[in-house]
Parts: structure tokens; C-alpha cells; sequence
């Protein structure tokens, strides 16, 4: 022990049968104490361990110190045991930062292998993504920073853009390219309009059940069962 308040472990602590009974406190008049345990790892593994065991022989867990890759990188470890089981490691906090739950090899700054449950907004950038359950609106919700509009970007795993889901305070419908032009656009309670190549069209509106504008049929058209009514405005 020094005169600092540091305490330093050197393998084990210098005491009668290597067991010390009672409590150890550690205690510096600048308030702040300091526990260092040493190891001389050379090649990946741990070097020193926190450990705690309920009635000697069950309810075991442990933090445990490891030589992550150098001798100057260090990871640390945290095991528990469950009622019947072993104790294995559970949570990984590596020297680069990256913490791993239910994973020994982290490759993000959190990465959870396994389900994992969220109460609460996930703040992505200047958005959220939350979970909403008011009523009969169940399912998640997409919060942007603009009070006017919000937008979901698609891509895949080689960053290709594939599509853009965007809407307004008046619109909402498809973007033809990332944050591009409409490509569909739907007038909230009007009109779909959709664009073909020479700018958006309106495909047709409705008004009281009525279809207004053309409708194009390509090929025939068969219904198992039904009737498809055409009357031209004013006559029947």
C-alpha cells in the first residue's frame, strides 16, 4: 500500500491463508481511491479479475480485465450465472469502445446479439424513430426536426439507393431518385397523380364516388364476378 491512498495487488493480497475476512474500504483524503491489479499477459487473455461468489459455491460473477490485441489495449469483461447454469460472459466492452451484448467480437460502437427491447425514442440524427400505441394507431412512427416534412430513405446493403417514402403537410407519395422529384404524389384527400415521364399526371380523382378523368385499359379486362359500370358525366 502506499501513502497516496493507491492500494496495489501484485497477484494476491499478503494475507494470512490468502483469504481476507471482513470488508476492504479504500478510502484517500482528496476523495478519490484507487484499486490497481497487475497481470503480465504477453498473448491475448485475462490479466485480472474482479470476482464475487454467494454462499461460497453458487452466484457467481465476475468483471475480468483482458489483453485486447497489444499489450497496450485493454478490454473488460462481465460475466454472470444464471439459477442452473455456468457463468459466462455476457457483456463486452472492448478497447476501441465498442460495447457487446451477448457477443465476445463488437464490430459497432453497440451491438446487441439477440432481441432487444427499447422503451422510448431511438434518436437517429435529428430524428426519431418510436413506437406508438395510442388507440388504434399501433406500430412505429418516423419523427423528423421539420414540422412540414418527414421522409424514409430505402437502400441496400451497398448504399444503392432504391427508394424514398416522403410526405408534406399536403402530400405524400414516392420520390423518383434520393430526396429527387415526385414520382407518385397523392394530394391528402384529393387527387394521385403520377409521373411517367413527362412530369406528374393526374391518374384520376374521386368526389362522392364519382371517377373523374380517362381510364386506359391496356388488355382486356375479366372479373370473376361484378359489373364494371362506365357512364359519361351528365348521361347514364
Amino acid at each position: 500500500a502506499a501513502a497516496n491512498g493507491v492500494l496495489q495487488l501484485n497477484n494476491h493480497l499478503p494475507l494470512a491463508g490468502g483469504t481476507l475476512s471482513g470488508g476492504l474500504t479504500l478510502q484517500d483524503s482528496d476523495g478519490r481511491s484507487t484499486l490497481t491489479l497487475i497481470g503480465a499477459k504477453t498473448s491475448d487473455g485475462n490479466f485480472a479479475d474482479i470476482y464475487g461468489s454467494n454462499n461460497s459455491d453458487t452466484g457467481h460473477a465476475q468483471i475480468s480485465f483482458r489483453r485486447d490485441g497489444a499489450n497496450d489495449a485493454a478490454s473488460i469483461l462481465f460475466y454472470t450465472e444464471a439459477t442452473g447454469a455456468s457463468m459466462t460472459e455476457k457483456m463486452r466492452l472492448t478497447s476501441s469502445g465498442r460495447l457487446g451484448l451477448s457477443t465476445a467480437a463488437p464490430d459497432e460502437i453497440l451491438h446487441v446479439a439477440g432481441n432487444a427491447k427499447l422503451v422510448g425514442d431511438l434518436i437517429i440524427g435529428s430524428s426519431r424513430l418510436m413506437g406508438h400505441s395510442s388507440g388504434s394507431a399501433k406500430g412505429l412512427q418516423i419523427k423528423s426536426a421539420d414540422a412540414t416534412q418527414a421522409g424514409l430513405e430505402l437502400r441496400d446493403t451497398n448504399n444503392n439507393w432504391k427508394a424514398t417514402f416522403y410526405g408534406t403537410t399536403s402530400y405524400y407519395g414516392f420520390l423518383d431518385a434520393p430526396w429527387g422529384n415526385w414520382d407518385v404524389r397523392k394530394t391528402v384527400n384529393g387527387a394521385l397523380e403520377i409521373d411517367q415521364g413527362s412530369g406528374l399526371e393526374t391518374v384520376f380523382t374521386t368526389s362522392g364516388g364519382t371517377l373523374t378523368g380517362n381510364l386506359t385499359l391496356a388488355t382486356s379486362l375479366s372479373s370473376a364476378s361484378g359489373d364494371l359500370e362506365l357512364h359519361r358525366a351528365g348521361s347514364n
